[in-house]
């Protein structure tokens, strides 16, 4: 079984499991399953024999092979090949009720744990005649059962102290001398044990003096049957759960500003420590399904976790010619416990959504302001305003209006044709506020949350409809939860603010004597945006000028300066234009002509000689390096920048 020169031994199997998880070709891997599961059949063939006395007690046996009717084995085999019924009957009896082994420390233990020494047959059994327990199925047939060559006490245990004789009615209708093993005794009780037969003895022509011509027969074998059929089917699948026992988890992958980045927890029993490798499933789950390596994590060195560890791999490298897929294995190589040269790998998924925004339309009242003004005593040797007033005028955002769409990296499913769902719940709330607003899904309005029902493909296309005046401060984020608890949060971009004002002011500049007065007037138009600041977005275009944008200039005044001109950056849009800059001296009269300008400056907003603003921008979602590195290994190699409108509704009086 440990053998590694033999085809079909235990690390014939650990070879054949790394290269089925592995493997490009379809073909070939599924040859490579086909191969594993007979490795691990032969080797759960041998554990199976150690329930069999012939077998562990040494018997030479080959006519068994021959199906004779004179054998354990022949006889078990005889049980259950006569037709359907009494294979079903078979099951039923023997089969139905597997004894599990104990969780072994490797899997030769199923057939030998070293614990029976021929002085402790104790050990092989437990509180009851169905108990578990820590022994080899070899140690427990050897030391609990006679064997066709083994009646007459070649082995320490079995012995004949204890046996009670009974006489029982053969399946040929005789009656046989045998003897019994109640319970108490220490071992497996078995009614009868064994069995005399003093006419085999004539026939066979035995020594005189060997009374009481010990012999076995159906009834025995049944006996050994009742005990040793339900451990060898617990203990063959004591080989699976052995084989298997590695687990391992993938609770998240993402990235951040270093890299991909991916968590891996320690799922079993044992510590590992080895090699961790990302292998992707292209075409997955059908005929066609090819695997490519993705990344060797850690840098290939040897990454050792407890019994529930978590660890997080960081600066994944995603090769230059990967192809993006959804559906990967994660495979573990190394020492598990005390093997050495195992295999554990677990399949998982990165369910991605794509949330793209579409448009943002602001429904819109017009509203202005009182009339604002301030006056101060001038300071001393410097430039400052000594008079101000305003008028302002702003557009109170009253509705939101957001359109979308949503595309997950999920293959299609040959059956339904449709991605496989992903999606749990789509809702759109605003930032502190515990109640979702109405959302429209698929163009049908699902209330304030859409919920997964059953299979359905998952929705491709969102709205939000939000007839209420917020505070500007706060983002509206769509809320997507996949089906794995995992959430993904995008904040829509849109118009907080807009206005345009009307100002005048006056100011002294008196580091010279007489000292200077300016008296001047500006009209502008400003906005500002909501962006997603996890995300990267640029603005492209705001309110008909291409963004960035700094095309401003100062004229100056004293120590002081006043900026006219249109400035477009990522957040805000700047329009000013001047209409009056006269100066004066700070003489009695040359103050009043000042004083005279000053009044005669009418203050009107919005202004018909502009600036306006045009409730139009335009911004773009943009992808920073880390992040297509994660979206080139799990959903697509080229994703595509998109585009977000933003736009007022029902927008009166902006001229």
């Amino acid at each position: 079984m440990h053998d590694s020169s033999q085809d079909w031994s235990w690390s014939a199997a650990r070879r054949l499991y790394y290269s089925a998880l592995t493997e490009d070709d379809p073909v070939t891997r599924e040859a490579l399953w086909a191969d594993l599961f007979r490795a691990l059949g032969q080797v759960m063939h041998l554990v199976v024999d150690a329930s069999v006395p012939e077998h562990t007690r040494n018997d030479m046996h080959p006519l068994g092979a021959m199906r004779i009717r004179n054998s354990y084995e022949a006889w078990v085999g005889s049980q259950h090949e006569a037709n359907a019924t009494q294979e079903a009957q078979f099951l039923a009896r023997y089969l139905a009720a597997p004894i599990p082994a104990v969780t072994p420390t490797s899997v030769a233990a199923l057939v030998d744990a070293d614990h029976y020494d021929g002085s402790n047959p104790g050990v092989t059994v437990g509180a009851d005649s169905r108990a578990p327990v820590a022994a080899g199925l070899a140690e427990i047939s050897n030391a609990n059962f006679f064997s066709e060559d083994t009646l007459r006490g070649q082995y320490p245990s079995p012995t004949d102290a204890g046996l009670i004789p009974v006489n029982l009615v053969t399946p040929l209708g005789k009656v046989r001398r045998y003897f019994s093993r109640p319970p108490g005794q220490g071992l497996l009780p078995a009614n009868p044990l064994k069995a005399e037969c003093a006419s085999d003895a004539m026939s066979l022509r035995l020594p005189v003096g060997r009374a009481p011509y010990p012999c076995v027969d159906p009834l025995v074998w049944n006996q050994v049957a009742m005990h040793m059929l339900p451990r060898a089917v617990g203990y063959a699948r004591g080989v699976l759960d052995y084989f298997f026992r590695g687990s391992l988890a993938v609770t998240d992958v993402t990235w951040d500003a270093s890299g991909v980045r991916m968590d891996v927890w320690n799922t079993s029993d044992e510590e590992m420590e080895g090699v961790f490798e990302i292998w992707a499933r292209h075409d997955p789950d059908s005929t066609r399904e090819r695997r490519t390596k993705l990344a060797t994590l850690g840098s290939g060195e040897r990454i050792r976790l407890a019994p529930g560890d978590l660890y997080t791999f960081e600066r994944i490298a995603i090769p230059s010619d990967a192809r993006a897929t959804a559906k990967h294995v994660l495979v573990f190589r190394g020492r598990l416990g005390a093997e050495d040269d195992a295999v554990a790998a677990q399949v998982f998924t990165v369910p991605h959504v794509d949330i793209r925004q579409t448009t943002y339309a602001a429904g819109t009242e017009f509203f202005c302001a009182a009339p604002a003004g301030s006056s101060a005593g001038p300071a001393a040797n410097t430039t400052s305003t000594i008079r101000t007033d305003s008028r302002s005028c702003a557009w109170r955002i009253v509705a939101h209006h957001v359109t979308g769409t949503l595309a997950t990296n999920m293959p299609v499913d040959p059956a339904t044709r449709h991605p496989e769902p992903i999606l749990a719940k789509i809702e759109a709330r605003w930032t502190g506020d515990v109640n979702p607003v109405p959302l429209v899904v698929d163009g049908r309005s699902v209330g304030r949350t859409w919920l997964r029902h059953g299979s359905e493909p998952d929705p491709t296309t969102f709205e939000i409809h939000d007839p209420t005046v917020r505070v500007w401060t706060r983002p509206l984020a769509l809320v997507v939860t996949y089906t794995t608890g995992r959430q993904a949060v995008l904040r829509m971009v849109r118009i907080v603010s807009a206005g345009v004002t009307h100002e005048k002011m006056m100011m002294l500049d008196n580091r010279t004597p007489p000292g200077t007065v300016l008296v001047a007037s500006r009209r502008s138009a400003t906005a500002f945006l909501s962006l997603d600041l996890t995300r990267e977005f640029e603005t492209v275009a705001h309110s008909g000028f291409a963004a960035p944008l700094s095309d401003a200039v100062n004229r100056e005044f004293g120590s002081s300066s006043m900026s006219e001109g249109t400035v477009a950056d990522r957040h805000m849009f700047l329009q000013m234009e001047i209409d009056e800059f006269q100066t004066f001296s700070a003489s009695a009269s040359a103050s009043a002509a000042a004083q005279t300008v000053y009044d005669s400056i009418q203050l009107r907003a919005p202004h018909p000689d502009g600036p306006t603003y045009g409730w139009d921008a335009e911004v773009r979602r943009i992808y920073q390096p880390a992040e297509m590195e994660f979206l080139r290994a799990f959903v697509t190699a080229a994703p595509v920048p998109f585009t977000v409108r933003l736009t007022g509704a029902g927008v009166t009086g902006t001229q």
